[in-house]
């Protein structure tokens, strides 16, 4: 029986005259979108099976999210610090909704110099009237959820942002006035685009500009310094053959330039992961390839 061996494939693209010194360190805002293997594929079918045989009023106690057998979309925070292990119990903070499967994001929204805890989740609203009025087609309500810290282990009552939809957050201060912001990658969309929220101080966004990022959906994409102006940028793969890099300059207020590309030799790699592998301050990326062995 054949053994797969899974081997990363890394282009170090910061050797690219148009990517310069990342001054913001750790890549910890990335997105990936992952290529869903027979088995997640087969899990799917069942569940969704499953779900079919449900009643009629069992199915509408909780609406879900709608599930996809080609793509699934998440964001991950990454961070290479080495820590000791140890715990002790805590009190629950409420987030306001049901959680969906998409890691929080930690971030000082409130620029008071504390963690705070930023989160996507989904509450369901009863009645057809209430749904129209937010501009929602089913009962489910999406929503950025942000707990602020206090400094000693407790978190203020979640605020809640409706953003509409479940897709992928990175989290960063793109405006300069100390408080992390929020960026939304719609990855699965063609074209795909990116929705800036900026933070009011108290745990609510309002929605800034909206902003294409390639005419086809995206594999990856992290929110970094890639040219070293000590403003935050986004960086982008799509899925197109041959694949494109896309990088959304940030102006450091809340805004960015157009989108500019550079083509890879072949198509965009899926499971993308951003960081900098050769310690020359540059935006590098690698994929897990399986081979056989």
């Amino acid at each position: 029986m054949k053994k797969h061996l899974a081997t990363l494939a890394v282009l170090a693209l910061g050797t690219l005259s148009s990517f310069g010194s990342q001054t913001h360190a750790g890549y910890q805002n990335q997105f990936h979108v992952p290529q869903p293997t027979k088995q997640a594929k087969a899990s799917l079918q069942k569940r969704t099976a499953q779900e079919a045989k449900k009643p009629a009023a069992a199915k509408g106690s909780r609406p879900g999210k709608a599930e996809s057998v080609s793509r699934s979309v998440y964001a991950t925070a990454h961070d290479s610090s080495s820590v000791t292990l140890g715990f002790v119990s805590a009190t629950q903070i409420p987030a306001g909704g049901y959680a969906y499967g998409q890691p929080g994001q930690m971030g000082d929204f409130n620029g008071d110099g504390k963690k705070d805890l930023l989160t996507v989740v989904e509450n369901y609203v009863g009645g057809i009237s209430a749904v129209v009025a937010r501009g929602h087609s089913s009962g489910n309500v999406i929503s950025l959820s942000a707990v602020l810290g206090n400094g000693n282990g407790t978190f203020k009552p979640a605020a809640l942002t409706d953003i509409g939809n479940q897709d992928p957050i990175l989290v960063g201060d793109v405006n300069g006035d100390g408080k992390d912001d929020v960026v939304q990658a719609h990855a699965s969309a063609s074209p795909s685009t990116v929705d800036v929220w900026l933070s009011n101080g108290d745990g609510t966004f309002t929605q800034g500009q909206s902003y294409q990022v390639s005419p086809a959906a995206l594999n990856g994409g992290v929110l970094a310094d890639v040219n070293g102006d000590g403003k935050l940028d986004v960086l982008a793969i799509d899925n197109q053959t041959p694949g494109l890099v896309r990088t959304l300059l940030g102006n450091g207020d809340g805004t960015f330039q157009a989108a500019t590309s550079i083509t890879l030799p072949s198509n965009g790699p899926s499971n993308v992961i951003f960081a900098d592998f050769n310690g020359d301050g540059k935006v590098d990326f690698a994929e897990p390839t399986p081979t056989a062995g």
